[in-house]
Protein backbone atom coordinates (compact mmCIF):
# COMPACT_ATOMS: atom_id res chain seq x y z
CA UNK A 1 0.00 0.00 0.00
CA UNK A 2 1.12 3.46 -1.32
CA UNK A 3 1.69 5.53 2.43
CA UNK A 4 -0.74 9.05 1.08
CA UNK A 5 1.52 12.28 0.27
CA UNK A 6 2.10 14.95 3.19
CA UNK A 7 3.64 17.94 1.69
CA UNK A 8 6.40 19.53 3.52
CA UNK A 9 6.40 22.73 5.34
CA UNK A 10 9.96 23.82 5.17
CA UNK A 11 13.00 23.11 2.93
CA UNK A 12 13.47 22.39 -0.99
CA UNK A 13 11.37 19.56 -3.28
CA UNK A 14 12.80 18.28 -6.61
CA UNK A 15 10.68 19.26 -9.46
CA UNK A 16 9.37 15.70 -10.05
CA UNK A 17 7.81 15.58 -6.32
CA UNK A 18 6.26 19.07 -6.83
CA UNK A 19 5.13 17.50 -10.35
CA UNK A 20 3.99 14.06 -8.94
CA UNK A 21 1.82 15.48 -6.11
CA UNK A 22 0.61 18.99 -6.29
CA UNK A 23 -1.28 18.98 -9.36
CA UNK A 24 1.08 21.73 -11.37
CA UNK A 25 -0.76 23.43 -13.95
CA UNK A 26 1.28 25.47 -17.05
CA UNK A 27 -0.12 27.08 -20.30
CA UNK A 28 -1.57 24.92 -22.85
CA UNK A 29 1.80 25.40 -24.66
CA UNK A 30 4.37 25.10 -21.64
CA UNK A 31 6.52 27.41 -20.15
CA UNK A 32 4.93 29.59 -17.13
CA UNK A 33 2.32 31.49 -16.75
CA UNK A 34 2.05 35.72 -16.60
CA UNK A 35 1.38 37.83 -13.93
CA UNK A 36 -1.96 38.94 -15.39
CA UNK A 37 -2.81 35.26 -15.78
CA UNK A 38 -2.65 34.40 -12.09
CA UNK A 39 -3.36 37.92 -10.34
CA UNK A 40 -7.20 36.32 -9.80
CA UNK A 41 -5.50 33.24 -8.42
CA UNK A 42 -6.29 32.61 -4.97
CA UNK A 43 -2.40 33.16 -4.19
CA UNK A 44 -2.14 29.44 -2.16
CA UNK A 45 -2.29 28.15 -4.94
CA UNK A 46 -0.08 30.09 -6.84
CA UNK A 47 3.91 29.90 -6.73
CA UNK A 48 6.42 32.35 -8.47
CA UNK A 49 9.51 31.09 -10.68
CA UNK A 50 12.96 32.91 -9.82
CA UNK A 51 16.52 33.50 -11.07
CA UNK A 52 17.80 31.03 -7.45
CA UNK A 53 20.85 32.65 -6.17
CA UNK A 54 23.18 29.73 -7.65
CA UNK A 55 22.98 30.90 -11.31
CA UNK A 56 19.37 28.75 -11.16
CA UNK A 57 15.88 28.78 -10.97
CA UNK A 58 13.42 27.93 -8.28
CA UNK A 59 9.60 27.97 -7.45
CA UNK A 60 8.30 30.09 -4.06
CA UNK A 61 5.15 29.77 -2.39
CA UNK A 62 2.56 33.16 -3.61
CA UNK A 63 3.03 36.22 -5.34
CA UNK A 64 6.74 37.58 -5.46
CA UNK A 65 8.07 40.82 -7.02
CA UNK A 66 12.07 40.43 -7.78
CA UNK A 67 13.88 38.11 -10.05
CA UNK A 68 10.93 37.26 -11.49
CA UNK A 69 10.27 35.08 -14.71
CA UNK A 70 6.84 33.53 -14.42
CA UNK A 71 4.10 31.75 -12.39
CA UNK A 72 2.80 28.23 -12.22
CA UNK A 73 -0.36 27.01 -9.91
CA UNK A 74 -1.34 24.09 -8.27
CA UNK A 75 -4.24 22.21 -7.08
CA UNK A 76 -2.60 21.53 -3.67
CA UNK A 77 -3.09 24.24 -1.45
CA UNK A 78 0.79 25.31 0.12
CA UNK A 79 0.47 26.23 3.97
CA UNK A 80 3.71 27.78 4.63
CA UNK A 81 6.18 30.18 2.43
CA UNK A 82 9.18 28.28 4.25
CA UNK A 83 9.37 26.21 0.90
CA UNK A 84 10.90 25.96 -2.43
CA UNK A 85 11.05 23.85 -5.56
CA UNK A 86 14.32 23.56 -7.17
CA UNK A 87 13.83 23.92 -10.65
CA UNK A 88 16.95 23.81 -12.57
CA UNK A 89 20.16 23.95 -11.46
CA UNK A 90 23.66 24.62 -13.13
CA UNK A 91 25.49 21.05 -12.86
CA UNK A 92 22.14 19.45 -10.65
CA UNK A 93 20.19 17.32 -11.21
CA UNK A 94 16.56 18.12 -9.57
CA UNK A 95 15.22 15.12 -9.47
CA UNK A 96 12.36 16.17 -12.33
CA UNK A 97 11.51 16.99 -15.68
CA UNK A 98 12.31 20.70 -17.40
CA UNK A 99 9.63 23.29 -18.09
CA UNK A 100 9.16 23.76 -21.54
CA UNK A 101 10.40 27.28 -23.09
CA UNK A 102 8.12 29.70 -22.58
Amino acid sequence: MTKPYTPPTSGEIGEREFFDHWGVSQPEEGGLFEFSDVKDVDPHHVWTVVDDTRGGECALPGFHAVNVIGYVTTERVWTSKDISVAYWRPDEDVNGPTLAPG
